[in-house]
């Protein structure tokens, strides 16, 4: 039996990507192209990923939804194929070529016919070349930021993080204004640990166009955050925490009825 591997090009990180899916997302997509074949297809269940990520299954259907809304230079990485209804585990998930992730069977393959064996793909003009074009490569933000927590240490910090994070979200850059964010993030560090303050952010990211969106505030800002919406924010994050949490025993508990279970948790929205 041959073996089959794949490849994670180096513009992946050298563009950003890899930082801009963050550590979660890009674990998942890693996983993911562990089954992808030669069309860029992949056919695992949320069991199979849950147990190959160590997290609940919770967790997997929220990082599939992520990963799936994530864009980078405007484009989708992967496309989801449900099949049935609620949390089925049957979907169909399609590695795009700008994920910048290939398979091959160890040995050079010239072949470009399958999305799967692609040479590098240039995801700024849709094309795969010969040639690595590192020169038109455009970067996510310029900023760089590490996914530890204990790195939001003060109040420059948090500002820049949120700035990653508005990036990473919205696609543009957040203009930083050193001495009003730098004093909102030392408020805020001043109220909530480090661990508190990312997850804060990254779920005002993620949900303010359906939570919080008004028509005077269209975007989140910092100074929001360090005056009412940390709190708001950091009452979601318990919620969701809790909830993975009630999950996880009741899958200990009665791993065969993961469906029952993924139902009745979810009859009340968070």
């Amino acid at each position: 039996m041959s073996e089959v591997y794949f490849r994670v090009y180096t513009q992946a990180f050298r563009s950003g990507l890899v930082r801009a899916l963050g550590k979660e997302r890009w674990l998942l997509l890693t996983v993911l192209a562990s089954y992808m074949d030669e069309s860029g297809k992949c056919y695992p269940t949320q069991e199979q990923l849950a147990q190959d990520m160590g997290v609940s299954r919770y967790t997997v259907i929220r990082l599939i939804a992520l990963l799936k809304d994530f864009t980078f230079n405007g484009k989708p990485i992967i496309t989801v194929e449900k099949h049935g209804n609620g949390f089925n585990n049957n979907n169909v998930y399609s590695i795009l070529p700008n994920a910048l992730i290939a398979i091959f069977n160890g040995q050079v393959n010239n072949d470009t016919s399958n999305p799967g064996m692609l040479q590098p793909y240039n995801y700024l003009n849709g094309k795969t070349s010969q040639e690595t074009n590192t020169n038109n490569i455009q970067l996510i933000s310029n900023t760089t930021v590490s996914n530890d927590k204990e790195l939001l240490k003060d109040g420059r910090a948090v500002a820049t993080y949120f700035a990653h994070k508005y990036r990473e979200t919205y696609n543009v850059n957040y203009s930083i204004n050193w001495g009003r964010d730098g004093a909102n993030g030392k408020k805020l560090l001043r109220i909530f640990t480090p661990d508190q303050l990312k997850d804060i952010i990254d779920v005002v990211l993620s949900e303010y166009e359906e939570r919080w969106k008004n028509s005077k505030y269209p975007r989140p800002t910092l100074g929001q955050i360090a005056s009412w919406l940390g709190n708001e924010a950091m009452a979601l994050v318990e919620q969701v925490k809790e909830r993975e949490a009630r999950l996880e025993a009741a899958e200990q508990e009665q791993p065969q009825d993961v469906e029952a279970i993924m139902a009745r948790l979810n009859r009340k929205k968070v």
